[in-house]
């Protein structure tokens, strides 16, 4: 597993604390915007990565596993908010000029 191999964790929530680990992830998605003609305003500039699964039991996702936004936004609002103001006072950007994501782990 790239993770174990890598990282030498096992435990989801440690590995997604790693900064080390969250900073690959993010330059393997810019990555791949940019060699899918990506243009840099759209490619994400910060992600959060979260341990819970999106399944319709969570009420993240329909039963066809289709996003819920409203819930997704509803239930990480502070984490959203905190990925743009650590961006404002960082890079004094504003929130429309780069993208954030965030990913989940599915079980």
């Amino acid at each position: 597993n790239y993770t174990e191999r890598h990282f030498y964790e096992k435990e989801w929530q440690k590995l997604v604390d790693n900064e080390e680990f969250v900073e690959k992830i993010l330059k393997e998605i810019q990555n791949v915007c940019k060699n899918n003609g990506i243009e840099r305003f759209e490619t994400p500039q910060r992600i959060k990565i979260v341990t819970e699964s999106w399944t319709p039991e969570t009420g993240l996702v329909t039963d066809a596993l289709k996003l819920k936004r409203k819930a997704i936004e509803q239930k990480y609002k502070d984490d959203i908010e905190d990925l743009y103001q650590d961006k404002k006072q960082t890079k004094k950007q504003t929130s429309t000029q780069n993208k954030n994501v965030f990913l989940y782990n599915s079980i």
